[in-house]
């Protein structure tokens, strides 16, 4: 996918860095653009001297027009591959080199191990209804070992340059986010939309229902079947590993975006205790996560340079979703 937000890097480059963190006598071998994301560069790249299948992964230069939640992705992305690659039941690329001097290509970077399964959304038609299941219980037991994950305070993974975001409530820390994106809005020169600060404003009114979430845990927060890749053995499709961790905060497990599609997720959400999930609180919660994922990608469809008619998809996709949310919230 084409994006203002990532970087270009030619071959040349891409090698420079090969022999920058593998040794001078080391070359890129093939070099293949990865294009299904929107925000990084990403090259799947062989070293064939070192037997190693890499993927190179590259955040926008510097001047990129990106979210205030976005400023610390790549070193948050970095920050999660270290941390999880301590825990066996959290499959994750491993982590090879890091490059935060931007010398050699214009963003941050780093390379790990290239996934050889399919993202799962790929080849959903692929798998069964029985192993359907099974994929879902491996990926609700990986999500839950990372919400199991506790932090001291509320709010991003790696602090922002300014200090932002870290909170010592929840409903504080989710007040900075909103804040934040709305203060996005006006350095983007954007008309906010009604919804979100509407949604700002009932934050006030429904701060007991963020009380609940006392303990800071960790939330992959892009945890979609896009970012889950599955492989096939004896007979039966399984998660080899998930990828994407640049959005990664100290939050509420439930703001996990899996649970956006509660319908489609349904054995996730038994697995997290539907009893809990359908509680009044998590859904006034849930609404507001609804709200801000909305916001989010309403602006997106200004700042990423998508097609004018994906651009309209997205504008539409959004304003739905957050009707969706509102209503939730009336009913409450």
């Amino acid at each position: 996918m084409k994006s203002k937000t990532k970087p270009v890097i030619t071959p040349a480059q891409i090698d420079a860095l090969i022999k920058k963190h593998f040794g001078k006598d080391v070359s890129a071998g093939n070099i293949q653009e990865l294009t299904g994301g929107w925000f990084n560069a990403a090259f799947r790249v062989q070293v064939p001297s070192k037997n190693l299948d890499l993927v190179l992964k590259a955040g926008p230069a510097p001047g990129a027009r990106i979210f205030t939640y976005e400023q610390k992705a790549m070193e948050t992305e970095i920050a999660m591959l270290k941390l999880l690659e301590k825990h066996p039941a959290i499959p994750v690329p491993k982590l090879y080199a890091v490059d935060l001097d931007c010398d050699v290509v214009p963003g941050k970077c780093f390379f790990m191990d290239h996934l050889s399964g399919s993202p799962w959304n790929k080849i959903r038609k692929q798998v069964s209804l029985e192993n359907h299941v099974a994929v879902e219980k491996e990926f609700a037991a990986i999500q839950m070992a990372i919400n199991a994950i506790k932090g001291d305070y509320f709010g991003f993974l790696v602090l922002n340059d300014d200090g932002r975001i870290k909170r010592g409530t929840w409903h504080a820390a989710f007040g900075d986010l909103f804040t934040t994106l709305l203060e996005d809005y006006a350095r983007f020169g954007i008309k906010v939309p009604s919804f979100a600060t509407r949604a700002v404003s009932l934050l006030i009114e429904h701060e007991p229902s963020f009380r609940p979430v006392t303990t800071p845990s960790l939330v992959h927060w892009d945890l979609w079947e896009g970012n889950i890749f599955l492989e096939h053995d004896d007979g039966m499709f399984h998660v080899q590993g998930i990828t994407d961790f640049e959005r990664a905060l100290w939050a509420d497990p439930y703001m996990e975006v899996a649970f956006w599609t509660p319908k489609r997720h349904a054995t996730l959400v038994d697995c997290y205790g539907r009893d809990a999930f359908e509680a009044r609180d998590v859904q006034i919660r849930r609404a507001f996560y609804d709200l801000y994922l909305s916001a989010i990608m309403y602006l997106e469809q200004y700042t990423r340079g998508y097609t004018w008619l994906f651009s309209k998809g997205i504008r539409l996709y959004s304003l739905a979703r957050a009707r969706q949310a509102m209503q939730s919230l009336s009913r409450a």
